[in-house]
C-alpha cells in the first residue's frame, strides 16, 4: 500500500511561523513611527494653519499677538479654540529668546507613546536685512517623529508655551 503524505511536517511549520516572526518584527516598530509621524502631522497641520495670521498680526501691529491675553480683539481665541484628535491645545506668544511663536501640545494619552505630551514649537524670524520671515521649528519630540526641517529632541527650556 502506497503512503499519501497528507498536510505539513513539523519542520515546515515551525519554519514558517520563524519567517512569520522575522516579518512581524520588523514590521511592527516600523508601523508604530509611521503611526506617529501620522499622528504629529495633524500639529503641523494647525500651526500650519496659524503661520499667515500670525505673519500678518505682526506686520500690521509690530507685535506678536497672544492667544492668553486680549483674545476678543486680537482674533486668536483661547488656547483650546485649537485642538484636534491628537492635538491637545495650541498657543501663539512670544518665548524666552523674544520669537513669536505657535505651541502646539499633542495630547498626553490616545497618541502614540513617543510623541505624548510632546510640542511642537515653531519660531517666527525676521530677516531685518531683507524684511522677509522664516518659520524655525524645533521640537522635544525625537527626530524620527518630525520633518527633517524641524530640530527634534531638543529641551524647550521656558519656550513651552505655558503648558
Amino acid at each position: 500500500m502506497k503512503y499519501l503524505h497528507h498536510g505539513f511536517t513539523l519542520i515546515e511549520l515551525m519554519v514558517t511561523i520563524a519567517i512569520l516572526a522575522i516579518l512581524a518584527a520588523i514590521a511592527i516598530p516600523t508601523y508604530t513611527d509611521y503611526t506617529a509621524r501620522a499622528q504629529m502631522a495633524e500639529a503641523f497641520a494647525i500651526a500650519g494653519g496659524l503661520k499667515s495670521p500670525v505673519v500678518e498680526y505682526y506686520t500690521s501691529y509690530g507685535a506678536c499677538p497672544e492667544t492668553s491675553k486680549n483674545t476678543s480683539t486680537n482674533g486668536f481665541g483661547t488656547t483650546t479654540s485649537y485642538s484636534g484628535k491628537y492635538v491637545e491645545a495650541a498657543r501663539v506668544g512670544v518665548d524666552s529668546m523674544k520669537y513669536c511663536s505657535i505651541w502646539v501640545k499633542m495630547r498626553s494619552t490616545g497618541v502614540a507613546k513617543g510623541i505624548a505630551g510632546k510640542i511642537l514649537n515653531l519660531e517666527l524670524r525676521k530677516d531685518n536685512n531683507l524684511g522677509s520671515f522664516a518659520w524655525g521649528c524645533i521640537s522635544n519630540a525625537s527626530q524620527k517623529y518630525l520633518p527633517s526641517s524641524c530640530e527634534g529632541g531638543k529641551s524647550l527650556n521656558n519656550a513651552n508655551g505655558g503648558f
